[in-house]
Parts: structure tokens; sequence; C-alpha cells
């Protein structure tokens, strides 16, 4: 008899995303660090926010009309599980790396009732600090994320603070307040998705997509250079 487990193959895509790990209990003495890999369809929904009951209520709904929201339905794929978290770490930095360069293309003209378009920003630092408190090493990147609602195939261009813009900031009429900064970045070892014009971020340093629909998905990732003191001796990485 052939006790041989089947082995299950999935093929990643780009619009897969990790959960964020969690611990669950292994036995009785121990838990196990977990993750799930998801598939997360959205779907255009009335939704009725805090703010907006009191005017329905007072039977303002033909004047305000109902609000629309878009929302997440998950579906788990698989799950993995690790008793060492730093395991699990690399094997999440892993997957994150393949879906990073998973081609995405916009292939339908979707149609909304209300357009909406999500960035998300996420600052990753770690350092290795021993137990007399001196920093040994450390490294940090910063990863930009877009969730897009959009009818048709529009271009979508996200402004940065990159410093080689820096006094050539373009405020429409319209901006009633101009949103202006002084903390401009250095941008290096910028790494895009596959949908970023890359020769017009060369040229005007904007982000310039056709962002998949409703997908949450990674624009680009940013690694920050860091120096660290090894053996009296200042290294770069």
């Amino acid at each position: 008899m052939d006790t041989k487990k089947e082995e299950l193959e999935l093929l990643l895509q780009a619009s897969y995303s990790l959960s964020d790990t969690t611990l669950q209990a292994y036995d009785v003495y121990s838990k196990i660090h977990t993750v799930k890999l998801q598939y997360v369809l959205y779907k255009e929904k009335v939704g009725i926010r805090p703010g907006q009951i009191s005017r329905l209520v007072d039977g303002h709904i033909t004047k305000y009309g109902l609000p629309l929201e878009h929302t997440a339905q998950c579906t788990v794929l698989l799950k993995f599980g690790s008793l060492t978290y730093t395991e699990l770490q690399s094997f999440i930095s892993t997957i994150e790396d393949i879906l990073f360069k998973c081609p995405a293309k916009r292939e339908t003209k979707p149609v909304y009732k209300q357009d909406e378009v999500q960035i998300h920003c996420y600052d990753e630092y770690s350092a290795f600090i021993d137990k007399e408190g001196i920093l040994s090493q450390q490294k940090a990147r910063v990863r930009l994320f877009c969730l897009a609602f959009v009818t048709g195939s529009p271009i979508l261009e996200i402004g940065l603070n990159d410093r080689r813009r820096q006094g050539k900031e373009i405020v429409r009429r319209k901006d009633i307040l101009p949103m202006y900064t002084e903390r401009w970045i250095r941008f290096e070892e910028v790494e895009f998705h596959s949908t970023v014009d890359t020769a017009a971020f060369e040229k005007e340093q904007v982000i310039r997509l056709s962002p998949p629909d409703s997908c949450f998905f990674e624009v680009r990732f940013v690694k920050l250079h860091c120096f660290y003191k090894l053996s009296n001796h200042y290294c770069y990485f």
C-alpha cells in the first residue's frame, strides 16, 4: 500500500496575496507561526458609514444618495506553518518577491458607479542589537501598494517626493489647499512592477501605470542603504 501523500501544486498569480502572520496552538506546550495564501475579490456594494446614518434617518436619501463601497471577499487557498519564526519570514519574503514579479495586465474595461484609488505605503526596518545595546547591522526598505477601482482603462500617475522634482511641483487650480512638502527623499535601487512605465519615471520622476482591476499589488519598493560597524570597520550594503 502506497502511504505517500499527494503533493498539491498551485500556480502563483499577481492577484494572490499573503495574510499577516499569526500564532496558533500546535500542541499542549507550544505554538506555531502560520500564514495564509489568499485570493481577495472585491465587489461594489451599498454601504452606510456612521457619519451618514443621521442623514438617511432625516429623509435625505434622494438628496445625498446611498454611499457605495468596495467590500472584500477573501478565499483562503493554502495555509503554511512553521515552529521557527525566521524560517517562516524567509518563506514569506520569497513568495512576496515572486508575486511582485508576476505579470499583471488590465485585460477588462469595468464600469464602476464610484471610482476609487487607494495607495498604501509601508516602511520596513530591521536591525541586530547585541546585549550591550550596540547596533551591528540594519536594513530598511519602503514598499508602495495600489488598489484601484476605475472605469475603463485610464493611466494612473503617482507623485513622489523625489529630490529630483524639488522646485517642479505643479499646483492645479482646483486644489483649494495646495500640498507642499519640505521632506525630499533620494530614492536608490528602485524596483517597479511590470505595469509601471519605467522610462516615464526616469524622465519625469512620476510613477505612471495602468493598474490591474481591483487587485491589491505592489507597485514598487525602495531599498535604503545603511552603514554598520563590524570589527572597527564600516561596511556598506
